[in-house]
């Protein structure tokens, strides 16, 4: 879990942590990185790490969660379909390093940001809250970040544009909304 209160100090540390790992991701697997290297590449102490998260884990997860608040903040569409394109695109924008962790096997990270995320979003009103809607955003979640582990393993040659129109095709939006097919 992370602890970062709404203090400018700390804000800033765990910037650097995160840029701290965001570097690290370029010359290194995700499962090689140590804290060690967070400190050596971050100029933070390993006690403000400590402080403010309790693994390297909660670090990609403060990163993802600020990522996603960030990047939804702007978005109006009530559509699964747009959301879709949205998160892919949002995926791409981010950059390659942090790719690196879904591509290292921890795909469990953003799908928990993910998930937290939409749930935030149905709750509010931003997006239409289903029924069975912990199913539907399993689903949801599962084929997003499945898709991108596909992309990844065919090489990556596909646009944002390409595989939103991939998804397009094999997901019922319109099911998975809970609205009946146009």
């Amino acid at each position: 879990m992370y602890h970062i209160k709404n203090d400018k100090r700390c804000r800033q540390s765990a910037e650097a942590i995160m840029d701290g790992v965001a570097e690290l991701l370029t010359v290194k697997n995700y499962a090689d990185i140590t804290i060690s290297d967070i400190q050596r590449v971050s100029s933070v102490g390993r006690a403000t790490f400590y402080r403010l998260f309790d693994t390297i884990d909660d670090v990609v997860v403060y990163k993802i969660d600020n990522f996603l608040m960030e990047f939804l903040q702007g978005y109006t569409s009530k559509s699964y379909k747009d959301l879709c394109r949205f998160m892919l695109s949002m995926i791409f924008t981010e950059g390659e390093k942090w790719l690196n962790i879904v591509f290292s096997g921890r795909m469990d990270l953003i799908v928990h940001s993910m998930r937290k995320r939409l749930e935030a979003m149905m709750s509010s009103g931003q997006v239409p809250r289903p029924e069975e809607a912990e199913y539907r955003l399993a689903i949801f979640t599962g084929a997003a970040v499945s898709l991108m582990t596909a992309w990844n393993e065919n090489g990556k040659k596909e646009s944002i544009d390409e595989l939103a129109d991939i998804m397009d095709r094999y997901m019922d939006f319109d099911a998975l909304a809970g609205q009946s097919g146009a």
